[in-house]
């Protein structure tokens, strides 16, 4: 492909940001190389450097485009000023570039070439929120939520996520995992406190390595595992996995009850299900049963992890800060209380409700559970470090109730959680 061919292609994907569908970022992405079988690894490889590039910096792009031009052309202008800013391309490139011929950009306007030609980093004075990559909105959230370590927070958020594995111990154990990657050259290292995780040192493709298709290991962030881990099943007979998903914390769950007990998984979305169907077949998991109805009867364990913002896992989808609204998150905040509302039913005498979200932000995680309270006297907070304590032997990583993994912490995806006891 030409330069010009490249970023065409990557104009055309950043555009389905802005028009979001039903298929995420990541499938939309698969499904246009699937289609241009003529792209080569290095054209897929600098697209995907410029759609990323621009997507984790974005805000700032937006500062010094804002108001320049038309809502239509806004990504092409970010990315301009991307080019210019970040590539350090000069005129003449960016000219051949943009030249309109064969499968190149149309070409630039007399106002874009008067734009990148004013546009200098030295010449910005970026906002913080512009700076750390935030929509501006949320910035108050984040400086209130982490004070002087916000811009770092952010930051966090920005860099490329690391890769985890969690070991099936159904069928091996860390060790081997860890020694039969290496064997092929693959670095890799023990999670820091996850018992049976493994990160890798690089970014490499395992989907269709043997170990992954036997089962015997699963992709899944470090603070996801200890989530699953913090449910304390130990001699627990039966779980309400409330939303399932494509099932990876009911796998975790599994394990963790050494397929005893009872599971049941339950979803709103019957594609999700069948996903997690076939991950428990792989896995050989035997105590998984999937529901398309909220059963009416009571568990030992009630595990929700709310539909939410997502902005713990913005560094594996950073597209979602884009799209992000003040509406949208107040939508989340009241199904996240209907959910937790309704979930309380199904929890046992002496049972546990746990609440969790992979989002920062307070609104939708201790505004959620202190609101529940209010309104469900019979429920009373168990500290997360009690769990910890009595289950890991690491330090516990949070001195109050609630547990909030974050990237620049923990160097994990955004995670909170709060346990949750039936009096």
């Amino acid at each position: 492909m030409t330069p010009g061919a490249r970023i065409t292609a990557a104009l055309e994907l950043l555009s389905c940001v802005l028009t979001p569908g039903e298929q995420p970022f990541d499938v939309i992405i698969n499904q246009y190389f699937k289609q241009r079988r003529y792209a080569g690894s290095q054209d897929r490889r600098t697209i995907l450097e410029y759609i990323y590039g621009v997507l984790r910096s974005f805000y700032k792009l937006l500062y010094v485009t804002q108001e320049k031009l038309p809502h239509s052309s806004l990504m092409r202008l970010c990315f301009l000023a991307y080019l210019k800013l970040y590539l350090h391309r000069e005129e003449g490139e960016l000219n051949s570039w943009f030249s309109g011929i064969g499968h190149a950009p149309p070409r630039l306007t007399t106002t874009e070439q008067d734009f990148l030609k004013n546009l200098s980093e030295d010449t910005v004075n970026w906002p913080e929120w512009a700076e750390a990559n935030v929509p501006e909105f949320l910035w108050p959230e984040f400086q209130k939520l982490f004070g002087v370590n916000a811009v770092s927070e952010a930051a966090s958020l920005n860099r490329e996520a690391t890769v985890d594995l969690r070991i099936n111990l159904f069928k091996t154990s860390r060790e081997f995992i860890q020694k039969s990657l290496e064997s092929e050259g693959i670095e890799i290292i023990e999670t820091s406190y996850s018992p049976f995780g493994l990160r890798l040192k690089k970014r490499v493709n395992l989907a269709s390595h043997r170990l992954y298709q036997q089962g015997l290991f699963e992709f899944q962030d470090e603070a996801s595992q200890l989530v699953s881990l913090l449910c304390d099943v130990q001699g627990v007979n039966t779980i309400l996995d409330y939303c399932a998903g494509a099932g990876g914390k009911t796998l975790a769950l599994s394990m963790l009850m050494n397929n005893k007990g009872h599971i049941e998984a339950y979803d709103i979305s019957s594609s999700r299900l069948k996903k997690a169907g076939f991950r428990v077949q792989r896995t050989g998991c035997q105590n998984v049963f999937f529901l398309t109805d909220v059963p009416d009867k009571t568990y030992d364990r009630v595990l929700v992890d709310a539909p939410c913002s997502g902005v713990g896992t913005w560094r594996r989808h950073p597209e979602w800060r884009l799209t992000l609204t003040p509406e949208d998150l107040m939508q989340l905040t009241c199904l996240q209380k209907d959910i937790i509302f309704k979930a309380a039913q199904n929890v046992k005498v002496g049972g546990r409700l746990i609440y969790v979200t992979c989002s920062l932000l307070a609104c939708e995680n201790e505004k959620i559970v202190e609101d529940f309270l209010i309104h469900h006297p019979q429920f009373k907070i168990v500290p997360v470090s009690i769990v910890w304590e009595s289950l890991l032997k690491t330090p516990c990583q949070t001195t109050s109730s609630f547990l909030r993994f974050t990237p620049y912490q923990h160097k994990t995806d955004g995670f909170f959680i709060a346990i949750l006891e039936k009096k």
